[in-house]
């Protein structure tokens, strides 16, 4: 009977810009277990991937590296120098050099659980539509803050503000809020609200510091599962 030894996921959150990581893969899909080395070069970063027959999709909380990651390389690990897999090789910028992504190990991690208790991936949502809040955007909008989860509604697309009956809803979240921490981080560019719920279970309660009217409050939100139809 053949043995094999397994390796051992690392904490991705104590990762940090500079950190050295190695990127393995099947580049090409021809030259196996191809290693390329490099650094962190940003952390949380979201993209909009896709490619050739592929839908194009929302990844957000990954990890960015200049460790070449090629055609054939996702699904690959990327380890840090004590061999711990802190991230999945899963996307590359086509049009720059030396920008790759990978899913981070925690995120990974959270998702071999849920399917090792409930057999399907189980996620937690909030139940918000919202725009991160940057100087322009707070500009445009007169807004009195420079961060924070600004809830608005998509009228173009049909989309509202807050889900009704979502978790947000039944806290009290409105349109116009502005989500300026949750469980004390704050919520912007370098740390987006999905990233932050993604974090969390199903029946976990997280607080909202949020803004309202000039008066900032707390809001008590209990997480739930997203049915789908």
């Amino acid at each position: 009977v053949r043995t094999y030894s397994t390796v051992e996921f690392g904490d991705s959150d104590a990762m940090s810009v500079g950190d050295h990581v190695i990127a393995i893969g099947n580049a090409e899909g021809e030259y196996a277990n191809t290693t390329t080395a490099g650094i962190i070069s940003a952390t949380g970063r979201q993209i909009i991937a896709g490619g050739g027959m592929e839908a194009a999709k929302s990844l957000t909380g990954l990890i960015q590296t200049d460790a070449a990651i090629n055609p054939g390389n996702s699904g690959g690990p990327l380890v840090n120098l004590s061999g711990q897999v802190i991230g999945m090789n899963t996307a590359v910028d086509s049009s720059s050099q030396g920008i790759g992504f990978a899913i981070a190990s925690n995120e990974i991690q959270r998702v071999v659980k849920s399917y090792q208790e409930f057999g399907r991936i189980v996620r937690p949502y909030l139940g918000v539509r919202y725009m991160i809040i940057t100087p322009a955007l707070g500009e445009k909008n007169g807004l009195s803050v420079d961060h924070g989860a600004y809830v608005v509604a998509d009228v173009q697309a049909g989309l509202l503000p807050v889900m009704k009956d979502s978790p947000a809803d039944k806290a009290g979240v409105k349109e116009g809020d502005i989500i300026l921490t949750l469980d004390g981080k704050e919520i912007g560019q370098n740390f987006d609200l999905s990233n932050a719920i993604s974090s969390y279970s199903v029946d976990d309660t997280v607080t909202l510091e949020v803004l309202r009217d000039g008066k900032t409050i707390n809001l008590q939100v209990k997480l739930e599962e997203r049915k789908t139809e």
